[in-house]
């Protein structure tokens, strides 16, 4: 991550785990990017056999 502080000195971070996805999460707020953009289509996390597998209401 690359950032300005409040004196203009530039700082540059290695992000990772849990904080990494946070911090990408809300820059792609700013970018209007919401998660559900995210886990649809070809390359997301919905796919069928997911949606299947954690969908909870299937089990008995």
């Amino acid at each position: 991550m690359t950032y300005y502080n409040e004196n203009g000195e530039k700082i540059v971070k290695k992000l990772n785990g849990f904080f990494a996805r946070l911090v990408q999460h809300e820059c792609d707020h700013l970018e209007g990017i919401v998660f559900l953009e995210k886990v649809k289509g070809p390359n997301g996390f919905a796919t069928k056999e997911n949606i299947d597998k954690y969908n909870l209401r299937n089990e008995k």
